[in-house]
């Protein structure tokens, strides 16, 4: 499949998704727990005594594949002829239901096996998209809401898949933190919880494997395992910039810098500065049929950029899918794009550690929150806030995000 469908899937900004999705994560209840235990619905992230972190989008489209650009998931097909195929698709859906309603794998497989067409391409993406991408845990079967997606991708159509699986993990988090894990529905890719942690915290993680040449970054966590009892996420541990390190056979992105730099973005520009752009804009993310906030103004050193007060949290639970598409599919052309070093140190503003500091004292110590005075750096003027990375050109002030 991938020999014949490799360029398609390259096209559609797939290749390394469906890759990465052939990579079992064994799973480390205890560390899923302890993040799960930090985690707020309210801020999208996770609230450590030393500040906080989440998982964003950037970690999304590096450890997961997803791109981050292109058409929305509920665009509408464009032609005849890919309607045709999803009617198609649905008819052998129904026809193959289970007595419990489900299209099991085995048998959605076996009906386009050696088919050697359009049709079984578009059905392998649809087991794909069911299995890997939008999971139910409690009902493994071939939904009828990716069909659609998967007719697009086939002719390598370029789908923002990342903002709907990061916006569901947020959900099931949501769910989990309100409910006990044994009532939660789980319909997330919640491997990513635990090796975005294993990627940032160097004391409880096994020792990753090296990357074989022309795989995806996550294949150095693939089938591996540590255990323990008491699981301790300090700050000391804590890697805020993970992806800006070179690995055997892992390369760094064009976007990680050696020395900090403005770009203009324009359609001269690699997409790669475009994608970072997303990353780094508080916006809407559009699941499918639901809409999670995205907030990386709360962990802006994981971005390489100084930590300022995030400013008040604006809930758009009420936005419509389209609603929220357009808030995050906002032109960017023509502003320009400030790229931070990847050697640049993490930092926080002044008055965001003395905000900081009366947050949590009256759940922490001192001791555990800003406890040694070297990781409180004055901003150097290389280094920006997140509300300062997009500028209007020929603008004196920074362009603010909503």
């Amino acid at each position: 499949m991938e020999t014949l469908h490799e360029p398609i899937w390259r096209k559609a900004g797939i290749f390394e998704a469906i890759k990465a999705s052939t990579y079992k994560i064994l799973k480390n209840e205890s560390l899923v727990l302890a993040l799960v235990e930090k985690w707020c619905p309210e801020t999208k992230s996770f609230v450590f005594p030393w500040g906080e972190a989440t998982i964003t989008l950037e970690d999304v489209m590096l450890l997961l594949g997803f791109s981050v650009l292109g058409s929305s998931v509920f665009d509408p097909l464009e032609s005849s002829k890919m309607r045709d195929s999803v009617e198609k698709l649905e008819r052998v859906r129904q026809r193959n239901m289970d007595t419990s309603c489900r299209v099991i794998q085995e048998r959605w497989s076996l009906v386009f096996r050696n088919r050697d067409d359009h049709m079984e391409h578009e059905a392998f993406l649809a087991l794909w998209l069911s299995h890997f991408v939008f999971p139910d845990k409690s009902r493994r079967s071939v939904s009828k809401n990716v069909l659609p997606i998967a007719v697009r991708l086939a002719r390598g159509e370029r789908i923002v898949l990342a903002t709907s699986v990061l916006a569901s993990l947020y959900r099931d988090l949501d769910q989990i933190r309100d409910k006990s894990t044994r009532n939660a529905n789980l319909k997330s890719l919640f491997k990513l919880v635990q090796v975005w942690a294993w990627e940032r915290f160097k004391n409880i993680r096994p020792k990753a494997k090296e990357i074989p040449i022309g795989e995806p970054r996550i294949s150095r966590w693939g089938g591996l395992q540590k255990k323990s009892k008491k699981v301790r996420l300090n700050l000391d541990d804590f890697d805020w910039r993970p992806y800006t390190k070179p690995l055997k056979n892992w390369s760094p992105r064009l976007v990680y810098v050696e020395d900090a730099m403005w770009v203009t973005i324009d359609n001269s520009i690699y997409d790669e500065f475009i994608a970072f752009a997303r990353c780094v804009r508080s916006s809407q993310l559009v699941g499918i049929g639901f809409v999670e906030d995205y907030y990386p103004n709360r962990v802006a050193m994981q971005l390489g950029l100084a930590q300022d007060l995030p400013g008040l949290v604006t809930h758009h639970s009420d936005f419509t899918e389209k609603e929220a598409w357009d808030d995050y599919n906002k032109s960017l052309y023509g502003l320009n794009l400030y790229m931070p070093s990847r050697l640049a140190t993490t930092s926080v503003t002044a008055r965001y550690r003395d905000w900081w500091l009366k947050s949590v004292s009256k759940f922490y110590g001192y001791e555990e929150t800003f406890n040694a005075s070297n990781r409180i750096d004055d901003v150097s003027p290389k280094v920006l806030s997140l509300c300062q990375v997009l500028q209007k050109l020929g603008g004196g002030f920074p362009a603010k995000f909503k």
